[in-house]
């Protein structure tokens, strides 16, 4: 776990990309794809629905399973998710 900063907007169980000053944002696809793009993943885990940008939370960057992650509605439940990154500056 790691205490993470929002730059905008994240709702609770939704993936985020965390940056090189440990700001966290809503991922997803288009965001995550490319070399240029990468960044640490997480899983942004609060009770609250949704950190606003500038609020604290804790973000999870490692775990041995059984967290709770948002996905599209075509995932099959209880599917195996690998999430893997690596932190490389712009």
């Amino acid at each position: 776990m790691g205490f993470r900063q929002s730059f905008d907007d994240v709702t609770a169980l939704n993936i985020v990309k965390i940056d090189e000053s440990f700001n966290a944002n809503n991922c997803d696809w288009s965001t995550a794809n490319g070399v240029s793009n990468m960044k640490t993943l997480g899983l942004a885990e609060f009770q609250a629905s949704v950190a606003n940008a500038g609020d604290y939370f804790w973000a999870m960057v490692a775990g041995r399973g059984g967290a709770l992650v948002n996905v599209l509605s075509t995932a099959a439940a209880q599917a195996t998710l690998y999430i893997s990154s690596q932190l490389r500056a712009l």
